[in-house]
């Protein structure tokens, strides 16, 4: 039996012309041959039960986080705290143009609010040239590029909001971290994001007016409710969830598989 589990489509809403002419067909006659395709957020699936001609399409809530560890971050804080006396802006991920580090620049180059420091945690080829971007804005004093950070209570513990500006998603596990963390998150209006982020909380990617705005309304809001709302989403997308579901998946298509066999 082939089973393929795709992390996201190239082929979306909203995605380049190229993108459907060359990757929408080879994934079309592909799925011929495959007998359980597994989508990961539920734009994709909807495209795959629509359009694709694999034996079964299936539905799993992302690859799953550790929602209790990332839970007991919520309780850093005094000493443990980077950055004192600043509101902490964080965003995690490669340092490419998808990721679109960019427009969070440009909106806080429009708030000039020397009270915020954004935070970049990722390494990548567009280092250097954000770096002079945050030059250009006046920036420099207010935004860190640490690199890629493995300890995830310094990344999330330190943070008083996520932003995810990104072109394109699958399903981003940063934002589900950061919503399981506490912390109020704002993201682009992109598949995957929407799926976990209340509408209020999304953007158009690239438009730093937008951003600036959104910025503006969360650090004014009780974002209480915000947070446990977030905190309750994302327990559908717990690891322990993910694996159980997968298991199924799997063992029953075996078993399916099986039967035909003996006959």
């Amino acid at each position: 039996m082939v089973f393929y589990t795709v992390h996201g489509f190239h082929f979306y809403k909203g995605a380049p012309l190229f993108n459907w002419i060359i990757y929408y067909p080879i994934e079309k006659y592909c799925s011929r041959f495959t007998d359980v395709l597994i989508t990961i957020n539920k734009e994709d699936y909807a495209l795959a039960k629509a359009r694709m001609n694999a034996g079964t399409v299936e539905y799993i809530p992302g690859i799953g986080i550790d929602c209790e560890s990332f839970s007991r971050i919520r309780n850093i804080a005094g000493d443990n705290r980077q950055y004192s006396g600043q509101k902490i802006i964080l965003t995690v991920g490669e340092l490419i143009k998808r990721k679109n580090h960019k427009t969070i620049m440009d909106a806080l180059g429009l708030l000039q609010d020397r009270d915020i420091r954004l935070v970049i945690a990722g390494d990548g080829k567009l280092k250097k040239v954000l770096k002079e971007r945050a030059v250009g804005l006046g920036l420099e004093k207010n935004v860190s590029m640490p690199g890629y950070i493995s300890d995830k209570a310094q990344l999330y513990g330190n943070a008083d909001l996520y932003i995810q500006a990104s072109f394109q998603e699958g399903l981003p596990v940063s934002v589900m971290e950061a919503m399981a963390s506490g912390i109020p998150v704002i993201a682009s209006d992109v598949r995957g994001s929407r799926e976990l982020i209340a509408p209020e909380r999304l953007f158009v990617p690239g438009d730093a007016q937008a951003l600036a705005q959104k910025i503006k309304e969360c650090f004014a809001d009780d974002t209480g409710p915000e947070i446990q709302r977030n905190m309750d989403t994302v327990m559908k997308y717990d690891q322990s969830k993910v694996l159980e579901r997968i298991r199924q998946i799997y063992e029953g298509r075996s078993i399916v598989h099986k039967n035909k066999d003996e006959k």
